[in-house]
């Protein structure tokens, strides 16, 4: 009988065993964070009707902590959501944006607001 080490599910295949963790870690949250908002922006630009070629300028509030933890996936987050520029922060001006948005992620609220670039 086989029992795996703490944090890790094992599965069977033809050649053996595989071990996947289950711990989380805080760059899988960050990952996990980055993912849901990218997809959360990409809602707002088609609800704001814009081409998948328009640029803008994204805004983001967060809490610090999160901040901290997205801002590893910063450059996928301007490359994912067609921003000629990301700011982070945990404090900032959502509402003078023209297109903006309060999303609950988890126990986090995310405030996102962007302009079309020119």
């Amino acid at each position: 009988e086989r029992t795996p080490p703490a944090h890790y599910v094992e599965a069977p295949f033809k050649n053996g065993f595989v071990y996947l963790s289950t711990q989380m870690t805080p760059a899988l949250e960050g990952e996990g964070y980055a993912r849901e908002l990218m997809r959360r922006v990409q809602e707002l630009r088609k609800k704001a009707d814009l081409m998948k070629s328009d640029r803008i300028t994204l805004f983001i509030q967060t809490s610090a902590e999160l901040n901290a933890l997205l801002k590893t996936h910063e450059a996928k987050i301007k490359d994912k959501c067609g921003a000629a520029s990301v700011t982070l922060s945990s404090r900032g001006p959502t509402l003078s944006y023209p297109f903006v948005d309060e999303e609950p992620i988890k126990n986090e609220k995310i405030y996102i607001g962007f302009e079309v670039k020119k």
